[in-house]
């Protein structure tokens, strides 16, 4: 995945990020297919520690089960805030829509740390809103910052 910072301001941008999804996984796991997907994002920092993002994107598949389409179309509305120079909590509502299924949604709470610069350490929950989306999951992940390409 690639993300470019498309136009700035003082206290917002627009970016794009786009992506390819390989076929990596063993037989069984997966489509055994390449993915593309596009999303534009925009970002805002606000008054008072609070940051809020908007991201629209759609994903072409390079397979979908019979009946369904290849494209799917995703969104997202998240909202953050800073509790110091190393904690921030976030919410985010989002959701998905492909043609011949029913649309996900769900709502995520989540805190991160900030191990450096480079190095963001995440985890958090998430709940299904609609009857298409995974009713609770846990998550923790790891962002690293690798370099400026362009």
């Amino acid at each position: 995945t690639l993300k470019h910072r498309a136009a700035s301001g003082d206290d917002s941008a627009f970016g794009v990020e786009a992506g390819i999804k390989l076929p990596t996984a063993k037989n069984g796991l997966g489509s055994g297919k390449r993915d593309y997907s596009l999303l534009g994002i925009y970002s805002a920092d606000l008054d008072g520690g609070w940051h809020i993002d908007a991201n629209l994107g759609a994903v072409r598949l390079g397979a979908a089960d019979p009946g369904q389409g290849r494209n799917q179309g995703l969104w997202a509305l998240g909202a953050s805030y800073a509790l110091g120079p190393k904690w921030s909590l976030a919410t985010d509502i989002s959701g998905s829509a492909q043609r011949g299924t029913t649309a996900a949604s769900q709502w995520l709470g989540a805190a991160s740390y900030s191990w450096s610069k480079r190095v963001v350490l995440d985890f958090g929950l998430a709940r299904g809103l609609s009857d298409a989306a995974p009713k609770r999951s846990v998550f923790a992940g790891m962002t690293v910052l690798l370099g400026k390409l362009f």
